[in-house]
């Protein structure tokens, strides 16, 4: 992916498929930023529980 010039890419969402892989290649800042955004908009988690960001 990386070694190609790609990138991850979750527009769609990550899915519980593919997690480990965003937590591998996705800038942790890119993650934490995802996660506060995630609790912006749904401060209670009811919407995809368990999906990335987590």
């Amino acid at each position: 992916m990386t070694a190609s010039g790609g990138s991850f890419s979750a527009e769609h969402g990550v899915g519980l498929d593919k997690r480990s892989a965003y937590l591998a290649h996705v800038d942790p800042v890119k993650q934490a930023f995802s996660r506060q955004l995630k609790s912006l908009i749904d401060p209670d988690m009811l919407f995809n529980p368990g999906k990335v960001p987590f």
